[in-house]
């Protein structure tokens, strides 16, 4: 090797060692940097923490980690519950596990999964029991406020009381939500889509369940700041908050049925409002689908749906209307009494 060739490849080593160095400077620069936006990402958290407890909300995760390194944040906290005062008593919701994330250079934007079940409680007695094989949430802010929510779970099914056996399924679930481009900022109106596809009792075959798909706009929601959650629904109705339906429709084999209409809360937190339904071909609609305690509902609601409506159209078919109310509580389906239900508030 000549003096030329040496002197060229110790340049060479020289860069690599210089190279070798800087990345070391480097990353224990960054591992500072992240180990501090670590810190106060904790220390928000727990400042969040705090204050929902105060508001009636506990938030509680027996095992909680912070990770991420080197261009993320992710919290991941396993057994998580959520303890909440409400007007009927105490109710707790407990996922299995929660890993939410967000990138460094944009933590506008937050991904969260989790993992089943989902069970809710009141009074140490169980309301529902949601399994499912995949939970996904993206949710984005802008300036301190909601641009948009988006919840997805794969293969959901539900069970109520003490019952765990999945009683109703569905092969995807999707919930999506944003401030409504429609009104001003300050009413704080939002719209809500939700969407299930093969829903039906559990068991049954993708093919033969309904697929269902809802458009709503929920109008004058309040700020939760400084409120419980019967604070919240009284805040509302006084701002004259209601959901404003404006499009369900459910499908099966060749039924279909058509909803609409407007739901809030009076003064003594009674819902009041009313929807209008249209059915077409209900026999195809409801055929084989039972449901515990109401046996096959084809043969349950067809003859019903005859007595209280009144002829009707959807889509080009021809069906059956009937008028939905509630009324200080009471839920009327034509001239019929269904039943009533106590105040929210």
């Amino acid at each position: 090797m000549t003096d030329i060739q040496q002197v060229s490849l110790q340049r060479r080593r020289g860069w690599v060692v210089w190279l070798l160095l800087a990345v070391v400077v480097v990353t224990g620069v960054w591992g500072g940097v992240w180990l501090t936006i670590r810190a106060e990402v904790e220390r928000q958290l727990d400042q969040w923490l705090t204050a929902e407890a105060v508001l009636g909300r506990e938030h509680r995760c027996p095992q909680r980690h912070i990770g991420g390194f080197p261009f993320r944040i992710d919290v991941v906290c396993r057994d998580a519950v959520l303890q909440m005062h409400t007007p009927n008593g105490m109710m707790l919701a407990q996922f299995g596990s929660l890993t939410v994330t967000a990138l460094i250079y944009n933590p506008d934007h937050v991904i969260a999964d989790f993992s089943a079940p989902l069970t809710i409680r009141q009074k140490d007695e169980l309301l529902a029991f949601i399994d499912f094989q995949g939970g996904q949430a993206s949710l984005t802010i802008h300036n301190q406020a909601l641009e948009r929510l988006s919840v997805v779970l794969t293969r959901p099914s539900f069970a109520r009381a003490d019952n765990i056996r999945p009683e109703i399924a569905s092969q995807m679930l999707e919930l999506h939500a944003r401030p409504s481009p429609a009104t001003e900022a300050s009413k704080r109106d939002y719209d809500l889509a939700i969407s299930l596809s093969g829903l039906g009792p559990a068991g049954i075959r993708p093919d033969q369940g309904a697929d269902l798909s809802s458009a709503a706009v929920i109008r004058a929601v309040p700020s939760t700041a400084g409120e419980d959650s019967a604070g919240v629904l009284a805040a509302w109705a006084r701002a004259g908050g209601l959901i404003d339906l404006v499009k369900l429709r459910l499908t099966r084999g060749g039924g279909i049925l058509g909803i609409n209409g407007k739901l809030g809360f009076n003064e003594r937190g009674l819902a009041q409002g009313g929807f209008e339904a249209v059915v077409a071909d209900s026999a195809a609609l409801l055929n084989g689908l039972a449901i515990p305690g109401f046996g096959d509902l084809s043969l349950v609601f067809g003859p019903a749906l005859t007595l209280v409506g009144r002829s009707g159209e959807i889509e080009g078919k021809r069906g059956t209307r009937v008028d939905v109310r509630v009324d200080n509580g009471q839920l009327s389906l034509g001239a019929v009494v269904i039943r009533a239900f106590p105040p929210v508030f």
